[in-house]
């Protein structure tokens, strides 16, 4: 009769201890190692993230740069048409609120300086979502954000608080020859911060905007000069014209006046003749007196 054996399986002492050993010296052996390899993948997805993170930072500065470098090509390209300067600002605020960063809740206006250039106007305002522009229409040197902009020639931003919403301002002045003639004005949320680059942008633009106005105004300098030249070319062929008739109409009155004055002192003295010939020598004389001013205009 056989006697019964150990139990097997894991209900045997020694299989319990068998499979302890074991797996201490895995632990021991491979746990390590394991818990190396870890650390090390944790760090690389942290790199891996760090990198994604960088790469999306590079990306959105590359699609910023080429955004602000395609507004300051279209404005550059609408400085070759013949337009008003009211449409060149008009244009230039839709492409400022076109920008990515400016969000659903903006308004861009422009200030310039009058036709009498009597201080700053403002020229036209463009809104998003009807969010308010400036509830003034003249700039007031150092007063509010867009006269200190004016009066110091150089940008600012801040929060202005007034009115029925709080909303930031950049303010960027239009300079020209060391001279404000401008200032545009960028309104936004009160909660946007400032952002140099932001900043960066609105005063390439204004640069842009400030060549564009001085272009603009040597073409029109130079078109006035034109048409004074023209004038000019005019009344001097209108001299020339003017001395070639005097000159023809003396050579004429030179035989008038002498056969006149010889046919008069053959004629009797009293009589309605000598009275008609001398009324023709003073007509004659008034005559030659004419000449000789239109021939002295012509010299000039």
């Amino acid at each position: 009769m056989k006697t019964p054996s150990d139990p097997k399986g894991p209900d045997n002492p020694l299989y319990e201890k068998i499979i302890g050993l074991g797996e201490k010296s895995i632990r021991k052996s491979y746990y390590p190692l394991l818990r190396q390899k870890i650390i090390e993948l944790e760090k690389s997805n942290l790199d891996l993230e760090r990198a994604v993170e960088e790469h999306r930072k590079t990306g959105e500065e590359l699609r910023r740069k080429i955004e602000n470098q395609n507004i300051l090509n279209d404005l550059l390209r609408l400085s070759l048409e013949p337009m008003p300067l009211e449409d060149l600002f008009r244009m230039t605020m839709d492409s400022i609120l076109s920008l990515s960063w400016i969000g659903k809740k903006a308004s861009a206006a422009v200030f310039f300086q009058g036709e009498n250039q009597d201080g700053l106007v403002l020229n036209d305002v463009k809104t998003v979502s009807g969010f308010p522009g400036p509830s003034c229409t003249h700039v007031e040197p150092g007063r509010c954000f867009c006269g200190e902009a004016a009066l110091n020639g150089r940008p600012c931003f801040g929060i202005h608080n007034e009115g029925p919403m709080a909303h930031g301002h950049y303010c960027v002045p239009i300079r020209l020859e060391n001279k404000t003639i401008g200032v545009i004005c960028l309104a936004l949320p009160g909660d946007h911060s400032y952002d140099p680059a932001e900043e960066d942008l609105l005063c390439a633009i204004a640069n842009t905007l400030a060549g564009i106005i001085q272009k603009k105004m040597v073409m029109e300098e130079k078109r006035q000069l034109e048409n004074q030249l023209r004038q000019t070319q005019k009344m001097e062929a209108i001299g020339t014209l003017a001395g070639g008739i005097a000159h023809d109409f003396n050579n004429l009155l030179t035989p008038i006046l002498g056969y006149t004055e010889m046919v008069l002192q053959d004629a009797p003295k009293d009589s309605t003749m000598a009275a008609n010939l001398a009324e023709v020598l003073k007509a004659a004389g008034h005559a030659k007196g004419l000449v000789r001013q239109i021939l002295s205009l012509s010299r000039q």
